[in-house]
Formats: structure tokens, C-alpha cells, sequence
């Protein structure tokens, strides 16, 4: 990229190269290539021979075992006696000397770069090396030609000859990679890390490495027709790339990820190289979500703008390459794309973010910072607090703490503090366990933890508590083991900031750690430890005490004064209530003397004492006694049950384990019986560092010792909370990861939706919430919520919803069912029939029921209004914008206000506001002859809850259920849950009741008093309360309910006073309108609006369009645009619309005319409604003999099948072209058969015949196969329930059954392109008798006995006898087959033969 176009530039040198990747699978300097697998410390490559020419460098590699993965974790160059450090997933980061830097760094006056290029890290050398590595998945290492026969190391020694690279560290020539990789290892005091897998390493099948090698997956590296990399073939050999990507798919159950990043690992050594490279992604499925401020380029800069270049891009002489591009006015920033207002400061080379502090030196003394005003490093001296230590963890310097404390809550009323207080404290509602108290004296990071125990009682031992973490402004909710973060619902692990904050699972546990010592673990139960740094020493408070190293004063309260009371303790530390909350004291347990002395040779809490138990070995680092008083204590109160003992005994597990003694077995089937889920089992010692398939894309930390819990079974990984097998590993996005089919919104916005594919492959798409949405976090889910309001009506439907029946009989009814609102029930042909219907469905996480369609039909015509989309409705399915009559004129459609409008000729009022509100009016010419969930319409309303049989219903769920409409639909239900729909509380509906909210709609003087008295404003009121219970006060409800109870006062013709204010209820308007309380439907000098509007007599509040605009969709359009009409339908100016049945394409130009082309569809298209629209389809042509013998051709012309003998029943007219076939069927007719029938089939293609029978059996080419084969790799056949299927790419499709039924089906391109007895194909079939000398036959037996193969070819013997041996089963020679003529199968086939003897 030069000055940000592409241009072609002198090529860069060809330079010798070194990489490994995936597993990894390493490929050396000369070209040979292994696979070793060990977790030590390794050189990769290095000076070995010492010259005065050339440098000395040394790049050491560390893979991280995760079985069975092993992935390079570390790269270390040393050079120009610098330590550099790339760890894997510190993206936009490297470590200088163990210190974590951002990029880009200059080192050593400038001979030694480290920098980004696109998704590597690279690090050059002055005198010619260069090393990439993507953080991830491969590792690139190239030299000059000047260091030939002076490297070694795992790259091998670089003289030419790839059969001596294994030559070891000492000399010799090793005789496997083991024994070779072990020479090579670097000294890092690891004990623990293993050479190779142990025998172990999982290999590939030779189904896999077929599958995988496929173009599918794989073969894409090495496809050359038409394959995204072919270009580059000739510059890099893909063979090695198509190897290493099959091993590493097969490690990986053939998970999308991994071929992406395989496939990415040769694209990037290509464009490295200056080769073109097409759009792989989109071959292979892999679409590349970038970060945020930032785009994806095929083919970017590979200089990318950043703090110290932010011109880099425009002097950029490298070859481009595929990035995520930051947008203008952003730069590059450690990874990241931030403002460039946003730089910070460089301090000795390294770059530093405004207002971040750091230490200058390495003893901890110079503390600095970047000035963000003046973009400055200031330094002052400064030391490490009292039991901290200057240590550099994790690439940062930084002051860590030496000593902590610990508290523990277990079991459902005992606490252990800081300071080693025990107590007991039962309370339900929520308390702080621990906080930062001091921290206007003390300059520490500020932290709480909130502890709540569910209200199951004291002797539930199933009762759990909820933990609250604050941290950081993050507040973490941990319930019945899941997670909120900032009430966003996550799966885990999770880190924010190279753990600044992360959370994991570690065995049973939930654990929370940050950078500065806190940590929480928490086993989703009942058992919490929280360890803090010893910096917080005498500077906390709350349940866990103060400490201050002394227990006799932990019974603080808040209030400052010393308690022995544990109740009034733990009482004094609450923070708020939860209603139904308590606190109780505790009551002693009788006999507890008698139990105890039982319990201590017991198997029970006993367990925990035995000297010769699984505890024995953590007597002595964690006190037992304790634990066993309190045990003791829970199994008396809960009367013997064994369960209500697990949470003290695996809490004394815990803590012995996290002092660091092994524990063993313990639990037992009759004692705490582990609960795994499905693939996995228990483990006492679980893996500190399990697979997960986060670890596949982001750092997952390992915790230091091991814990009891649950592992993955071999073979299958950790996805959140459930063990499944790679191939079902789901994504990570911007640090998140979802399960594979989690669908979710991004950015907290609603802007962009995207829906996790198995595979790791996210897909999304650009969203936004409805008009009348919002987007808000609602039980964790950050989705659109509706802020509509509910509405009443002559027949009324609104709200959760809410029902009031033409007769005044109310009812609620929460279902996501489709129903018959209201039909015309009456067999008088005086009135019109017609029919409203509408679909609920569920919404806020099923508590609440609305609205989504309502559906008007009258003469057979169908107008949908949908929920939520504003401006359109559906006509008979087709998506049709306001507003609309039908040309016949017997129905319209309309905005009046806020509402949809739907009237007929007859007097049937509908009107909808796409939100929560419908009313229903019908003339008085329907009473007595209505039905449906509105009821009967007879004045009487206690006979409206009535089956359609007349019978009274016995409850409304029943009566519901009977009224459901016609047609499929999803499941569903009359009714929801209680704990989900029930009721709101009478205590918090009182809030809800004044003038100021609710209370306006029935106030004596309000706004709507001359309505009292035509419309009862009770049940309006009523609906008001129950609405705005349930959505917590939201104003927007309040707004919308009242706006429902004007809306049916105006539909009565009553005059309402000015209601909304600017602070109270305002509407927002679109542009060129505004609010009117009084808005008309009548749009001045648009005459065409106005007739289908018929200028309605009453007012509907609503936005009024400013003069010289009328109201099209839902938006003022220019009154230019009122010629905009079409047979009752407006068009949008510029928009091409096809009307119904596809009889027209017409467009709105921008003068307002119309123009509309008569639109037949083609041959081999049908017109069909897709997506709301109607289209033009290519549609498959079906020709098929059905029950033997009825044949109906591709046009759709039926007759009977003649009798005996072949015949030729369809084939391409183009004989060259590659798709041309040829189909014959042989028809017999036997004496003990009714109708004749097929009973074998004969398929022509290019280079294959293919014979199948009504035995199922297929012969290619003569020789009998079995199934299912695939002859080449156009043709595939298969059988599956007595059905022979033969395949031909995408345009032929053959299906042949044992009952001598047969399809042939091809493809919409081939219309009109085909002949003989199917026909043509193009659409008419009043063509189809026609025959080839231009005689029209009389019936389709007629035409197909024409196209009679008159030598029998189809007969019992092998038609293929008399062909030469050389034809092999599968495949003819190259020379092409002769073009096929009318002339017989079995002529045509001895000429072939013939030309073969020849050859």
C-alpha cells in the first residue's frame, strides 16, 4: 500500500524460513517437516556456530499443555542483549526485558523494531532477522542467507540438506523428534513440563484426513481452479499448509476456528510474500469480526497508524495484507483502536496511556505518570507499602502484596473472620460480608462483597446464598452458579484488562481475582472464601470483621460499638432489604452433647477427625476440631440428613487444599454423592487449568492448586458450565464468549445482533429496536423491550393483555396462541362474512403477553398489521406500504394518529397501534351473529365466555383453547406460571394509584371527565395499575395506557383537554410533523390519500404533518409524491415494487409519475411471495412417473405410460456442455401386473453411464457398485428407504424407488434448454404435445411412445459386455464422448467402444 492505494514495487528478497504452528508442526530452514509436541522450554532456533560477522540471537519457544492441545504459550528472543517476550493473547503487547510494553517499540538506535503488521507481531533486526508470531497460532522465523551453516535448534542447521536436521544439541544425529526436541530444551525450572505426548498424541483416521483434505475444509489451500489461493501457489508450497491443517483439524474435531486460523497461517505467509490472494474468508465460511473503531481489508496497509507514526500508513513500502483497518482519527494503541486525542506519553522508548502510573525503575522507588494534560512523564520517589513487594508478575511491575487473610462463610449460618472468629448468623437479607472502609485514609483500591441467603429456611439444606461483588465500577452478581456483570447475564471465564479482573471456574467453584489480591471463591451454594492482601490490614469491615489481627473486637457494628450478640452483629451490617427478608437467631440443637460424642468415630462429620482419614495429612495447617462442632451442629438441626453436612465438609476441603495439602477421596455414594454433568466425571484433585473453549481464543487463568470438582471426560472441553466436544465449542466476541446458537446484541445498543454458529464462527448483522422500543438489560439479556402502553377499546385487547368483549365481559388472558378475535358467525348472506385474528406472543422473558399481529379478513382478501412495524402492513402476505385501499374499493387502510386503521364497506372498524392496543368495532347489523374471543355481540355479558358449540367454557383457558385459529403454529400456551404472570403485590401497586400517574384517568376534573360518562374509565384505570406494577413505574407505560383511554374517547366523538406537557408524556413526532391533539387523516391537496382515508369525522391525538407534506409509510413524504399511487398502493419515489401475481414491475419516478412494464415471469420461474415481496423464482422442473405408470412432465402435462420398451424421457439439447444428461427408462408390463412399470433407469452422462434397477442395484459404466459411491466429483448416488438418488452437481437430480416411481428434477437454468418426453421446460405447456416433425399429439402416452429407443438397451444382459477391460468401473479415458443423437443407446455405445479398441 503506498499512500494508501495498492501499487506493485520491487519484490522483497526471497529469505530463508522457520515456522511452526497449530500443535505445533514444525517446518525447518531446509524443508523438513515434524510434528513435536512437548511443553518444555525449547530453542527454536540460534547462533551456534560463533562467527565475528554475524550476531548472536536465540528465540525459545513454551508450549501450554491443555490435553490434547498443545500450543505455543511463549516466544523469547534474545538479542542485542535484550529479553524479548511474546505471550499468546496479549494482542497489541510484547514484554521487553518481562516488562509489558504496547507497541510500536524502537530499540538499540534503532537496529532492533518490534511493530505491528496487520494480526503479527514483528520483531526485525538490523542485520536481517525477522520474526513473526499472530499471538496465537503460528510462529515465523526468517534469516539472510549469511547465517547458512551457523543456526540450530528445532529449525535445524541450515546447510541445504533437510536429512540432517535433527542433529541434536550435543552433535549427534537423533533418531526420532522426542530424542531430537529433548536436546533442544532451555533450562526454565519447570519440573512439571514433558517432551512429546507420551505416546499418547492423537492421530488422524485415514476417513478424517479424506474428509478434511477436501475443498471443503483443507483442500481450499491447495485448490487451483478458481481457489482463493492459487496465485500463490507457485511462491509458497501449500502442501505443508494442507498438512498441518488436516492434523490440526483432526486434534480438533474439525472445529471452524481452527481451519480458519490454518487457513489464515497461509494467507498471511503469501501476502508476507507480496502474493494476491482472493476472498478466502468467504470461500471457507470465515467472516472476521473487527474490534470496535475499526474495519476489516482484504487488503490493508501493513503499516498501521499509531501514537508515534500515525502517518505510517502513507510511507508504507510493504506488501499489503488482510486487517482490521482503524478508522479515521483513530490510531493503533496496544492492540486497540483508540481517538489519537486519546495518545499518551513516551518515557524511555515505551508508550505509556494518559494518567497511567508505572514504575521507572526496578526496585519500586521512582513511581511515575503520564500527564494526560500535557502528555508529560512526571516521576517522584515512592516505596511499596508495608507487606508488599516489588516483583514483576505477569509483564508488570508493580508492588504485590506478601501476606493475606482469609474469611469464610459455610454451610447456611456459620463465618469464620479475618482475625479467626467463628460465629453464627442466620439472616435473609442482604448484608456485607466485607468492605473497604477506610479508604479516605488509606490509598487502596476500593472493593464490597454482598452476601444474601435465600429464604428456604434453616433447615432447607437446598437454600443458597447470592454473592455481590463492586469492583472497578463492576458489579458482579454470582446466583445458583450464574453471572451477572453489570446485570448482564455471562458465560464463563471472563477477563477484563489482562486480568485486571477475571473470572473462572476452578472445579465446583466460581472464583473472581484481580490485580490487586482480592479474591473471591464461591461454590454457587453455600460456601464463600474471601482473601484479601495484607495491605488491607484494620481497613475493613462488615461480617468478616476488621482485619486487624485481633478476634476479640470483630464483633464491631456499624455503629461503632462492641456486641457478643451475633444476631445484632450480623443485623447491624445490613444493607438493604428484600421482601420476605429475616434474620432469626440460633436455636440450640437438643441432645447436641450425645450427637457429638456419636458423631466423632463416625463416617459422617467424623470423617473430617480420623488420623487415618482423607483429612489426615491437614490437621495440622487447618484446624479440624471447628468444623467438626459445626458439622455436628447442621446434621442435628436438619434431623440427620446427610446433604445438610456436604457444604462444612467440602469447605474443610477446600481449605486444606488451598493450604496446599492433598486431600483424598471423601465423598463416597452414601456420603455427598458428587452430581457431575453429562461428559464429565469427578475428580478430588481437578485440573488447576482445564481446557476451555474460551482458552481456544482468549488467556484463561490458571489457578495454583488444584480443588475438588467436577473435569471434562477425554475428548471433550468446558463451554461455560456444560462439557462438550470442540466441534461444539461456541465464540468469543470482544471478550465475551456465548455457546454455539446463543443469539445476543452487541455494544449495549441494540445496534448490531449476532448469532454464535457451531464452529466458533459469529455471524451478524446490523439491528435496531422498534419505535416504540428500547434496549435494556432485563434478567441479564440485553435486548429491545417494548415501551408501549396498554390500550382499550369497543372490544378491547390490551396490555399483558386484557380484554373487554363487545358486551363489557372482562377477562386477561396471557398466552402466545393465535385466536379468533372476532368472526362474523351467522349464515345470512345480508352481511358480509369476515374474520379479526390475532397472535400473541411472549415477551420479557414470558412475563408478560402481547399483541404481535392482528389480521382483517373480508372478501377473500387478507391485511395484516404487525407489531411494531411502522408505516407497512401485509396484503394477502405482501409487504405494502400506508396508505392502501383495495382496487376493488371494499377495503382501506390507513395511519388516523398513532393507529393503524383498517375499514370496509360494511361498516367493520379495526384499529391497531402496532403496539399493545386494538379496538374492534362492528355495525349493528352483526349483533347477535359475532363469535370469537370478543364475544357474541347480544348485549348479555355473562354468556361471552362461550365454546363455539354454545356450551359455556369452564374457564377462560379452556374457552381460549377453543378459539384458537386454523393453520399451523408453534407451541404454545392459554397461561403462564405464576411466579412468571402473577399479580403484582397489592403494597406495590399503591404507587401507582395517585393523580400524578394512573389516578389522571378517573381524576373528578381531569383532563378526560366529559368522557366518564360514555366510556367507565374503571377498567382503563384498573388495567393502568396492573400495567405499571409490572413494569416497575416505566413512564412510557403510564404514557401509554392513559394515551389508550383517549384513543377510545375519540373513537366515541368525545372532546378530551390537553393532556401531555413537555415533561409529562411527550410524543415524539418524525420529521416535518408534530403532535396535535386533534390530528386529521384528511391530508390537504392529496386527493388520492384522502379517498382512501374518507376523511374520518373524529379526532385521534397523533403527529400531524406540517403543510405541504402527507403521510406515506410513516414518514411526511413531499405532497409531490400524492401521485405516487397505483391502484390503491403508494410507492416510495425510486422504488421498484411488483404487483400482485407479478403481473407488473412499477416504479414512482421522482416527478411523481408512475411507470409499470408488464412482467411475465421466464421459463423455469414461478412468481411467489418471498419475504413480504412478490418475485420472480427459478423454480426446479419435476418430471415424474408416479404409481408406476402415470407420467407428468416438467410442465405439468399428465397421461399413462405406454407399454413395453425403452424410452428416452428427458436430455439436454447442448451435447458439450458439461451438464449435458440423458435419461432412459425401460417399461414393463407383466402378465400378473396391473400397469405397466419402470424397472430400470439408464442415466448418460459425459464419461459415465449409470444402469439403476428395481432391486435397488446400480452398475457404473458396466460394473456393478455398491452404495453409496461417488464416480466423480460431480456424481454422487445414494439409497435411502428403498430410494436410489442419483446427483449431478446442482442441475440434475434423479430419484428412482423399488416401486418403479421415478423423479427427475433439474434446475431452473436448464428451462427451455431440454428435450423429449418430459418436454421443455419452459413454462407453457400447451407446447408440450408437440412433436419434433410439428405434429401436436393428442395425449402425453402419444409423445413418449415417439421417443421409443428402438434397440433394446435396457434389457437383462450387461450392456457393457462387449466394451474393452481397460474401462474401469468408475472412470472412461479422457478423450471425449461422442455428442448423443436421436440414434439407439446401444449404437451410440458400440461406436465408444470401438474409438477405445482404437486408442
Amino acid at each position: 500500500m503506498v499512500d494508501g492505494s495498492p501499487k506493485c514495487v520491487p519484490a522483497l528478497p526471497i529469505q530463508p524460513v522457520c515456522w511452526a504452528s497449530g500443535q505445533p508442526h514444525y517446518h525447518t530452514f531446509d524443508g523438513h517437516s515434524y510434528d513435536f509436541q512437548g511443553t518444555c522450554t525449547y530453542t527454536m532456533v540460534k547462533t551456534c556456530k560463533p562467527s565475528s560477522q554475524l550476531p548472536f540471537f536465540h528465540i525459545f519457544t513454551k508450549s501450554q499443555k491443555s490435553s490434547p492441545l498443545f500450543l505455543i504459550n511463549h516466544v523469547t528472543v534474545n538479542v542485542y542483549n535484550f529479553t524479548i517476550t511474546m505471550v499468546r493473547y496479549e494482542y497489541g503487547l510484547v514484554r521487553v526485558n518481562q516488562v509489558r510494553s504496547r507497541l510500536p517499540i524502537v530499540l538499540h538506535n534503532g537496529h532492533l523494531a518490534l511493530y505491528h503488521r496487520g494480526y503479527q507481531l514483528v520483531i526485525e533486526t538490523q542485520f536481517g532477522l525477522k520474526v513473526y508470531y499472530d499471538w496465537n497460532y503460528y510462529l515465523v522465523v526468517k534469516v539472510t542467507p549469511a547465517f547458512r551453516n551457523h543456526l540450530c535448534g528445532l529449525c535445524g542447521n541450515y546447510n541445504g540438506n533437510p536429512n540432517d536436521d535433527f542433529i541434536t544439541s550435543s552433535g549427534g544425529l537423533a533418531t526420532d523428534t522426542v530424542e531430537f526436541g529433548k536436546s533442544w530444551k532451555v533450562e526454565d525450572g519447570d519440573r512439571a513440563c514433558s517432551h512429546g505426548c507420551g505416546g499418547q498424541c492423537k492421530r488422524c483416521s485415514p476417513e478424517l484426513v479424506t474428509k478434511y483434505s477436501s475443498e471443503t475444509f483443507c483442500g481450499l489451500i491447495t485448490k487451483h481452479q478458481g481457489g482463493p489461493f492459487r496465485q500463490c501457489h507457485a511462491v509458497i508450497n501449500p502442501k505443508p499448509y494442507l498438512n498441518d491443517c488436516v492434523n490440526d483439524l483432526c486434534t480438533f474435531d474439525g472445529y471452524k476456528q481452527i481451519l480458519c486460523r490454518a487457513l489464515k497461517t497461509y494467507a498471511d505467509a503469501c501476502q508476507r510474500d507480496g502474493t494476491n490472494i482472493s476472498a478466502w474468508r468467504k470461500h471457507a465460511g470465515c467472516p472476521l469480526t473487527c474490534p470496535d473503531h475499526s474495519q476489516y481489508v482484504a487488503c490493508g496497509s501493513a503499516c498501521p497508524a499509531t501514537c508515534t507514526h500515525p502517518d505510517a500508513p502513507r510511507n508504507c513500502r510493504l506488501p499489503c495484507l488482510e486487517t482490521c483497518q482503524c478508522k479515521a482519527g483513530y490510531v493503533l494503541d496496544g492492540g486497540k483502536c483508540i481517538p489519537q486525542s486519546r495518545c499518551g506519553c513516551v518515557y524511555h522508548g515505551r508508550l505509556y496511556a494518559p494518567n497511567e502510573r508505572f514504575w521507572g525503575d526496578h526496585r519500586c522507588q521512582q513511581e511515575c505518570v503520564c500527564r494526560a494534560q500535557d502528555k508529560r512523564v512526571v516521576c517522584q520517589t515512592s516505596r511499596c507499602r508495608e507487606a508488599e513487594g516489588c516483583n514483576l508478575v505477569n509483564g508488570m511491575r508493580k508492588c504485590h502484596p506478601t501476606s493475606f487473610g482469609t474469611c469464610t462463610a459455610l454451610g447456611q449460618l456459620h463465618y469464620i473472620t479475618f482475625d479467626g472468629l467463628r460465629y453464627d448468623f442466620y439472616g435473609t437479607c442482604v448484608y456485607r460480608l466485607a468492605e473497604f472502609c477506610h479508604h479516605r485514609s488509606v490509598n487502596l483500591t476500593y472493593f464490597q462483597v454482598l452476601v444474601q441467603h435465600e429464604e428456604r429456611g434453616l433447615k432447607n439444606p437446598s437454600a443458597s446464598k447470592v454473592t455481590e461483588i463492586k469492583i472497578y465500577g463492576l458489579t458482579i452478581v454470582v446466583s445458583h452458579n450464574q453471572v451477572l456483570l453489570n446485570g448482564l447475564l455471562i458465560n464463563l471465564p471472563y477477563n477484563i484488562e489482562y486480568d485486571k479482573v477475571a473470572l473462572y471456574r476452578h472445579g465446583w467453584d466460581i472464583v473472581i481475582t484481580t490485580d490487586f489480591g482480592l479474591t473471591v471463591t464461591f461454590d454457587g451454594r453455600n460456601n464463600i472464601r474471601l482473601t484479601v492482601p495484607g495491605t488491607y490490614r484494620g481497613s475493613l469491615c462488615g461480617l468478616c470483621g476488621n482485619f486487624n489481627t485481633r478476634a476479640d473486637d470483630d464483633m464491631m457494628q456499624q455503629s461503632g460499638r462492641l456486641t457478643t450478640s451475633p444476631a445484632d452483629f450480623g443485623r447491624s451490617w445490613k444493607v438493604r432489604d428484600i421482601p420476605g427478608c429475616t434474620e432469626k437467631e440460633k436455636v440450640a440443637c437438643p441432645d447436641y452433647q450425645n450427637l457429638e460424642r456419636a458423631q466423632r468415630t463416625s463416617k459422617e462429620c467424623g470423617i473430617l477427625l480420623h488420623l487415618q482419614g482423607p483429612f489426615s495429612l491437614c490437621h495440622s495447617k487447618v484446624h479440624a476440631e471447628s468444623y467438626f462442632r459445626d458439622c455436628v451442629f447442621d446434621y442435628c438441626s436438619n434431623k440427620g440428613n446427610k446433604n445438610a453436612i456436604c457444604h462444612i465438609l467440602s469447605s474443610y476441603s477446600a481449605a486444606c487444599q488451598a493450604a496446599g495439602v492433598k486431600v483424598d477421596e471423601w465423598r463416597s455414594p452414601n456420603l455427598c454423592k458428587p452430581n457431575c454433568p453429562a461428559n464429565s466425571h469427578y475428580k478430588v484433585c481437578a485440573s488447576n487449568c482445564p481446557v476451555t473453549c474460551h482458552s481456544l481464543f482468549n488467556p484463561v487463568p490458571c489457578a495454583a492448586k488444584c480443588h475438588e470438582g467436577c473435569e471434562c471426560n477425554e475428548g471433550f472441553v468446558l463451554s461455560d458450565d456444560q462439557c462438550v466436544p470442540i466441534s461444539q465449542c461456541g465464540c468469543v466476541h470482544q471478550g465475551f464468549y456465548y455457546k454455539a446458537g446463543d443469539s445476543f446484541y452487541v455494544n449495549g445498543f441494540c445496534k448490531e445482533r449476532c448469532v454464535c454458529q457451531v464452529g466458533g464462527i459469529m455471524e451478524c448483522h446490523r439491528s435496531s429496536c422498534g419505535p416504540n422500543e428500547e434496549c435494556r438489560l432485563v434478567n441479564g439479556i440485553q435486548t429491545c423491550h417494548s415501551l408501549a402502553s396498554k390500550r382499550t377499546g369497543t372490544c378491547h385487547v390490551a396490555g399483558d393483555p386484557h380484554y373487554i368483549t363487545f358486551d363489557g365481559s372482562t377477562f386477561d388472558l396471557q398466552s402466545n396462541c393465535s385466536y379468533i378475535l372476532a368472526k362474523s358467525c351467522t349464515r345470512q348472506s345480508s352481511v358480509p362474512s369476515f374474520s379479526v385474528n390475532l397472535q400473541n406472543e411472549r415477551r420479557s422473558k414470558g412475563k408478560v403477553s402481547v399483541t404481535k399481529t392482528v389480521s382483517v379478513t373480508a372478501y377473500q382478501n387478507t391485511i395484516s398489521i404487525m407489531r411494531e412495524k411502522r408505516g407497512i402492513i401485509l396484503v394477502n402476505g405482501a409487504t405494502t406500504f400506508l396508505p392502501f385501499r383495495l382496487e376493488s374499493d371494499g377495503m382501506w387502510a390507513y395511519y388516523h394518529g398513532d393507529n393503524v386503521v383498517v375499514r370496509t364497506d360494511f361498516g367493520l372498524f379495526v384499529s391497531f397501534d402496532q403496539l399493545f392496543h386494538l379496538i374492534v368495532k362492528v355495525p349493528e347489523a352483526y349483533r347477535g351473529q359475532m363469535c370469537g374471543l370478543c364475544g357474541n355481540f347480544n348485549g348479555i355479558p355473562r354468556d361471552d365466555i362461550v365454546l363455539p358449540d354454545g356450551h359455556p367454557a369452564m374457564s377462560i383457558q379452556t374457552f381460549a383453547a377453543a378459539w384458537k385459529s386454523d393453520g399451523p403454529q408453534a407451541p404454545c400456551a392459554e397461561d403462564c406460571a405464576a411466579s412468571l404472570c402473577g399479580a403484582c403485590h397489592a403494597s406495590r401497586k399503591a404507587n401507582y394509584v395517585h393523580n400524578s400517574q394512573c389516578g389522571i384517568l378517573q381524576a373528578p376534573y381531569g383532563p378526560f371527565s366529559a368522557c366518564y360518562s360514555t366510556i367507565n374509565p374503571a377498567n382503563f384505570y384498573n388495567h393502568c395499575v396492573h400495567d405499571l406494577c409490572k413494569a416497575r413505574g416505566n413512564p412510557v407505560i403510564l404514557c401509554r395506557a392513559i394515551h389508550g383511554y383517549v384513543t377510545a374517547c375519540q373513537a366515541a366523538g368525545i372532546t378530551i383537554q390537553p393532556w401531555r406537557t413537555e415533561k409529562f408524556c411527550p410524543m415524539k413526532c418524525p420529521a416535518n410533523s408534530h403532535y396535535e391533539l386533534c390530528a386529521s387523516a384528511c391530508p390537504s391537496r392529496c386527493k388520492e390519500a384522502t379517498s382512501i382515508t374518507k376523511c374520518p369525522n373524529y379526532c385521534a391525538e397523533g403527529c400531524q404533518c406540517r403543510k405541504g407534506y402527507f403521510l406515506a409509510g410513516y414518514h411526511c413524504a413531499p405532497i409531490s409524491q400524492c401521485r405516487c399511487f397505483h391502484k390503491g398502493m403508494w410507492l416510495k419515489a425510486s422504488d421498484f415494487v411488483i404487483t400482485p401475481n407479478c403481473k407488473e414491475e412499477c416504479s414512482c419516478q421522482r416527478q411523481g409519475q408512475v411507470v409499470c412494464t408488464p412482467l411475465p415471469c421466464g421459463p423455469g420461474q414461478a412468481c411467489v411471495l418471498s419475504n413480504a415481496k412478490w418475485t420472480c423464482v427459478r423454480q426446479e422442473g419435476h418430471c415424474t412417473i408416479a404409481h408406476g405408470h402415470i407420467f407428468t412432465s416438467y410442465d405439468g402435462v399428465s397421461g399413462k405410460l405406454p407399454l413395453d420398451g425403452a424410452y428416452e424421457i428427458s436430455d439436454l439439447n447442448n451435447a458439450k456442455s458439461t451438464s449435458w444428461f440423458r435419461v432412459v427408462v425401460q417399461v414393463h408390463k407383466c402378465s400378473t401386473c396391473p400397469t405397466p412399470v419402470v424397472v430400470s433407469v439408464t442415466i448418460y452422462f459425459h464419461k459415465f453411464i449409470l444402469l439403476i434397477k428395481q432391486d435397488n442395484s446400480v452398475s457404473v459404466n458396466g460394473h456393478p457398485v455398491h452404495l453409496p459411491v461417488q464416480p466423480s466429483k460431480e456424481i454422487s448416488v445414494s439409497l435411502a428407504r428403498n430410494v436410489v438418488t442419483v446427483t449431478y452437481g446442482s442441475d440434475v437430480r434423479v430419484l428412482y424407488s423399488n416401486r418403479g416411481d421415478l423423479t427427475l428434477v433439474i434446475s431452473g437454468t436448464l428451462a427451455n434448454k431440454v428435450a423429449k418426453s418430459c418436454g421443455n421446460f419452459n413454462g407453457n405447456s400447451a407446447d408440450d404435445l408437440l412433436l419434433p416433425n410439428g405434429r401436436v399429439a393428442h395425449t402425453i402416452t402419444e409423445v413418449i411412445s415417439h421417443w421409443k429407443v428402438t434397440t433394446a438397451t435396457q434389457n437383462e444382459k450387461n450392456w457393457s459386455a462387449n466394451l474393452p477391460r481397460k474401462i474401469q468401473p468408475h472412470v472412461l479415458p479422457n478423450r471425449q464422448q461422442l455428442p448423443p443423437s436421436n440414434e439407439t443407446a446401444r449404437a451410440l455405445w458400440i461406436t465408444i467402444a470401438e474409438v477405445l479398441i482404437q486408442m
